[in-house]
């Protein structure tokens, strides 16, 4: 997987794509915009803490193409603190134990299963920190919320609280 360096972008959900240059522009039809300013600084702040940390993960782990799509099929088919009906959970394990099965198959023909266990451990954790920096920005959007700067209405809020 290759970072370019010039890209300076965080997906704020499924489809919004922010850059420190527009995180001014992701508050501009807030409810309230004299909570624009404060609400900027904060998502500024939340930047600045979890970005570079995930990208200096990302280089240091160096996942595959394969790797990293395996990390977000497990990041999509997990539905930790998110109620969902049986069936859906049903389809979480199966697709996540897929999903390991496949890697774990990968890495038994081409490293062997000591090593494929290890790099299985290493992106599982990577993925779980993903999940914590998903879940800092879903918590972030509650204090947006409470300070005005999101409303009920907000596609991105709504997004967040399904």
């Amino acid at each position: 997987m290759k970072l370019l360096p010039r890209r300076r972008v965080l997906y704020g959900s499924y489809t919004t794509k922010i850059s420190l240059d527009t995180i001014d522009d992701f508050f501009a039809d807030c409810p309230d915009p004299s909570t624009v300013s404060a609400a900027a600084k904060a998502f500024r702040n939340r930047w600045h803490e979890n970005v570079p940390k995930l990208r200096a993960l990302i280089r240091k782990v160096s996942p595959t193409d394969d790797e990293f799509l395996a990390i977000i099929g497990l990041a999509f088919w997990s539905f930790e603190g998110l109620q969902t009906s049986d069936y859906l959970e049903e389809l979480g394990v199966r697709y996540s134990a897929e999903i390991t099965t496949s890697l774990s198959d990968h890495y038994r023909a081409t490293i062997g299963v000591e090593k494929g266990a290890i790099r299985i451990g290493v992106l599982l954790c990577m993925q779980q920190l993903f999940k914590i920096a998903e879940m800092e920005l879903k918590s972030d959007y509650e204090i947006y919320h409470i300070m005005g700067a999101f409303d009920e209405e907000t596609l991105t809020y709504r997004l967040q609280v399904l």
